[in-house]
C-alpha cells in the first residue's frame, strides 16, 4: 500500500504541466515518470499510518464515516 501526495514548487509545476506526456509515462501510465524524465526530483517518506483510500465515489461515504468517528479504519 502506498499514499500518493504530490506537491510542486510553482516553477516545477509549470515545467511539468507544459511538457507533453512522455513515451515512458504513456507506456507505464505513471505521471511520476514524466517528472523524472524532465529532471525533477521526487521525494518519498515511509509511514506506519493506516489510511482509507478514495478510489471510487462509494469510498467517500466510508471516509466521511471514519472522519466523523462512526466507523473504524480497516
Amino acid at each position: 500500500m502506498h499514499i500518493g501526495v504530490y506537491s510542486y514548487r510553482p516553477d516545477a509545476l509549470s515545467r511539468f504541466a507544459n511538457k507533453s506526456e512522455t513515451r515512458l509515462e504513456n507506456l507505464e501510465k505513471l505521471e511520476q515518470l514524466r517528472a523524472l524524465e524532465i529532471g525533477l526530483s521526487i521525494g518519498a517518506l515511509q509511514t506506519e499510518c493506516l489510511v482509507v483510500g478514495v478510489d471510487s465515489p462509494a469510498d467517500i461515504k466510508i471516509v466521511e464515516e471514519v472522519l466523523n468517528g462512526r466507523k473504524q479504519k480497516a
